[in-house]
C-alpha cells in the first residue's frame, strides 16, 4: 500500500498538489454552487418579500422554550423544550452555510432554533448588510423546509437598515432579539432603541424574547403591555458569578 497519495504526479503537501478524488471534487462542487448562487438553491421554493427578494419565514406561535443553548456548545438535558440559538461568530455560521445537512438532525432534536444571525454591523457597507440579511433567511428557510421549527430572530443596524431588515418576517407571533454587543456605548444603545421601536411598528409581535443583558428596569421605555421574556445566556451568568 502506498503511504502517500499521488495525484497529478504530485504528493500531498507538495506545491502544485491538487486532490481530484471523487470525494474532494464533490465537496468542491457543492461549495462552488453555494458561492455561485449565493444560497438561492436553499430557498428556491420560498415566497420573496420586498425589492431585495428576502425569503419569507414562518411565524412562531405556541409555548416558548424553557431553555436556550448556543449552536457552538449545544449541551442540553432537555432539547425537546429548548431553543438552539445562532448568536455566534460569523465564521461558525459559515460552517452551517457550506454544509447545512450536517446540522439538520441536530436542529430537529430541539423545540426550535433561532434563525441565523450573520452580522449586520452599523459601520458595514449597506450592501454587505443586505447580503447577510438574505443569507440569514435563505438558510433558515432551508432548515424550515426540512421540518426544523424556528423562532424568528430580528436584527438591525442603523436607520438605513430599516428598509430591509424587517422584511421576510410575518406579523405577530413570538420573535427574538439579541442585546449581545449592542449596549456597549451610547450610540449603540440609541440604535437599539430606535430599531426596537421600528420593529414593533412594522411587525407587531405578540411576544419578544430578549436574549442577553436586560431587564424591565433597564428598558423602561419598552411598552408595558408588551409581553417580554428576558433570557440571560449561560456565559453571562458565569461572568457575573466570577465578577467579570
Amino acid at each position: 500500500m502506498l503511504k502517500d497519495v499521488v495525484v497529478n504526479n504530485k504528493k500531498k503537501g507538495e506545491v502544485g498538489f491538487r486532490d481530484t478524488s471523487a470525494k474532494a471534487l464533490a465537496k468542491a462542487y457543492r461549495k462552488f454552487q453555494k458561492i455561485k448562487n449565493f444560497g438561492t438553491e436553499y430557498c428556491k421554493n420560498a415566497m420573496r418579500c420586498g425589492k431585495y427578494g428576502i425569503p419569507l419565514l414562518d411565524p412562531y406561535y405556541g409555548a416558548l422554550p424553557t431553555s436556550y443553548v448556543s449552536i457552538s456548545s449545544p449541551t442540553c438535558d432537555d432539547p425537546a423544550h429548548a431553543c438552539m440559538t445562532c448568536f455566534d461568530y460569523d465564521y461558525i455560521l459559515e460552517r452551517m452555510w457550506y454544509e447545512p445537512d450536517k446540522y439538520v438532525d441536530r436542529l430537529l432534536r430541539y423545540q426550535c432554533f433561532g434563525t441565523l444571525d450573520f452580522s449586520m454591523k452599523v459601520d458595514d457597507p449597506l450592501g454587505a448588510q443586505i447580503g447577510n440579511k438574505y443569507r440569514n433567511h435563505a438558510l433558515s428557510f432551508y432548515f424550515q423546509e426540512r421540518g426544523a421549527r424556528h423562532l424568528p430572530v430580528i436584527g438591525w443596524s442603523s436607520r438605513p437598515s430599516f428598509d430591509f431588515c424587517f422584511q421576510g418576517f410575518s406579523k405577530g407571533g413570538a420573535v427574538m432579539v439579541s442585546t449581545l454587543g449592542v449596549l456597549r456605548d451610547e450610540r449603540s444603545q440609541g440604535y437599539f432603541k430606535l430599531g426596537f421601536c421600528e420593529m414593533l411598528k412594522q411587525l407587531n409581535p405578540d411576544v419578544v424574547v430578549i436574549y442577553g443583558d436586560g431587564s424591565r428596569e433597564r428598558f423602561s421605555w419598552m411598552p408595558q403591555e408588551l409581553e417580554i421574556v428576558f433570557v440571560t445566556p449561560l456565559r453571562l451568568e458565569r461572568a457575573r458569578t466570577y465578577g467579570r
